[in-house]
């Protein structure tokens, strides 16, 4: 009888022993998987996948993502990267991104519920980041459905695992960098014309941000990830207002034209800082304007030919030369020049020089040759004053291609609605506003020395009696030379085909003048949403 009694409190110890563990384990698991990044788990602490729990399987599961990735057909940069990810994981706890044993993370919900509003107001393709089959796989785990379409749990968790990290990374990748590589087509879209075919013109010369996908795929694994997504968004002004201008626009046309120019807005280049004083070039609204905090100005320009591109950069305007001598480049030396070799008066009534680059010796134009200009060696200058292609004053910046901002002795050419007809540089029409304002300390006498050394009128007293007191002296006056801009005035060359309007905001569209539109348009059409 004692023994019996003895056997019952045993074996109710040990039961009692045995619940405590199992309680502690299933606690210790909750706590682990919830505390990783948040899953959803029920109220009473159990897997909200109930009975399918049981079914995970962590072989057959990694087996199932392994799978996945090995039928994935690759459409995005970063989708190889993505796939590492998964490759990489060592052990199950890390594989899945957006579930545990315990459920499916609210965040998974939260990546879709942004990206059914976010890829739209892109123009992005719905389909391409699989959103159909994410949000049907949510809905299937939702109402633990799986039976219904004939699908194990392991399989259906692992699609939506990686169908949910793929649209993420593409999503929030090229948010912040561009869906492409604006350096390497542009820098590879044609050859320049005196190479023979063999050296390329860089066209894009902007400085590229560089962002490596590997950090973007790592946020995958923090908990700042759903906040990361909603800030990759470009938020300067211009694609603010492309975004509201695509809300609204049933065009086709006019749609695929604002798809393009977001995606100019996405590429991680020198953006001008706000309020500050900088120079604005549009290529294909052949407009230049010079904004200030609290005003906007506008002017017309010319810009290259579709044979001598303007390039697309950046830089910082350091002076301004008055009545400035022009040296010829040797490429417009070979395209412009070569016919006229030997021809005296051409250059005499032009007011070319020539001189010899390694002596400094000046030549006589009417003895040299095709060959001599072919060579390199001869340099051909043209002198300051009337006539001067460069007009009364040019405006320098850095650069790696020899242009710059000038006035020009063709003053017709501003009348015409086409003026891509430079050899590059960039022509204004106003460039005694332009000077003044990249010189907005100068005081009223340094300004009308700058009047006077463009052949213009003076604006004060003292300028007027200059004038009188120097009647008889060769004009125009040239009272200043080279002029410092302190401080350096930024400068932006850029192409816009749709742009709102510095002076009023409002949305403009520009012909393409260079067809550069259609260039991006076949990098990233397979992303519009048609």
């Amino acid at each position: 009888m004692c023994d019996n009694h003895y056997l019952r409190i045993c074996e109710y110890l040990v039961m009692k022993t045995l619940n405590t563990i199992s309680l502690v384990f299933l606690m210790c698991v909750m706590i682990v998987s919830c505390g990783r990044r948040g899953h959803e788990t029920t109220r009473d602490g159990m897997s909200v996948f109930r009975r399918y729990s049981f079914f995970f399987d962590t072989t057959m599961m990694r087996s199932c993502i392994m799978e996945t990735l090995d039928s994935d057909q690759s459409v995005f940069p970063s989708d190889m990267t993505v796939k590492k990810r998964y490759t990489d994981s060592r052990s199950f706890s890390d594989l899945p991104v957006w579930f545990s044993y315990m459920g499916l993370s609210p965040e998974a919900d939260s990546v879709l519920f942004f990206l059914r509003e976010a890829l739209p107001e892109n123009g992005l393709d719905t389909g391409l980041f699989r959103l159909p089959q994410i949000s049907d796989d949510i809905e299937l785990v939702r109402s633990l459905a799986y039976d219904s379409v004939g699908k194990g749990i392991n399989r259906v968790m692992a699609r939506l695992d990686y169908n949910l990290s793929r649209a993420y990374v593409a999503y929030c990748y090229g948010q912040r960098t561009g869906f492409m590589r604006p350096d390497v087509v542009f820098n590879t879209l044609e050859y320049k014309s005196d190479t023979d075919g063999k050296v390329f013109s860089r066209l894009f010369g902007y400085e590229l941000e560089k962002m490596d996908v590997r950090d973007v795929v790592r946020m995958l694994d923090t908990h700042d990830r759903v906040s990361y997504m909603r800030q990759s968004k470009p938020v300067n002004d211009a694609c603010r207002s492309l975004y509201a201008q695509l809300r609204e626009c049933e065009d086709s046309a006019k749609r695929r034209v604002l798809f393009v120019n977001i995606e100019r807005c996405r590429w991680r280049v020198r953006q001008p800082a706000a309020n500050s004083r900088h120079v604005l070039v549009n290529i294909p609204s052949l407009h230049l304007w010079t904004v200030c905090p609290d005003s906007v100005s506008q002017m017309r320009i010319c810009c290259g030919a579709k044979k001598s591109k303007t390039p697309l950069l950046s830089s910082d305007i350091r002076y301004l030369q008055v009545n400035p001598e022009w040296i010829v480049p040797q490429t417009i030396v070979k395209s412009d020049f070569l016919r006229h070799a030997g021809d005296s008066a051409y250059f005499a009534s032009r007011n070319y020089f020539m001189t010899n680059k390694l002596t400094g010796d000046t030549l006589e134009p009417g003895k040299v040759t095709v060959a001599q200009l072919e060579s390199g060696k001869i340099r051909i200058g043209q002198r300051s004053g009337d006539g001067n292609s460069l007009g009364r004053v040019a405006f320098r910046f850095s650069n790696d291609y020899g242009i710059y901002l000038h006035d020009t002795d063709n003053k017709r050419a501003f009348k015409y609605v086409h003026r891509t007809l430079s050899h590059g540089c960039v022509r204004v029409e106003r460039p005694y506003d332009l000077t003044c304002f990249l010189l907005p300390a100068a005081d009223e006498w340094m300004i009308d020395k700058i009047r006077l050394s463009m052949d213009m009128d003076p604006l004060t007293e003292k300028g007027e009696k200059y004038v009188e007191k120097h009647e008889d002296d060769e004009r125009p006056f040239r009272l200043v030379n080279y002029l410092s801009v302190s401080p350096e005035v930024p400068l932006f060359i850029f192409y816009f085909t749709a742009y709102p309007n510095p002076c009023d905001g409002k949305v403009e569209y520009w012909e393409d003048v260079y067809g550069y539109d259609d260039v991006i348009w076949k990098e990233v059409s397979y992303l519009y949403m048609r």
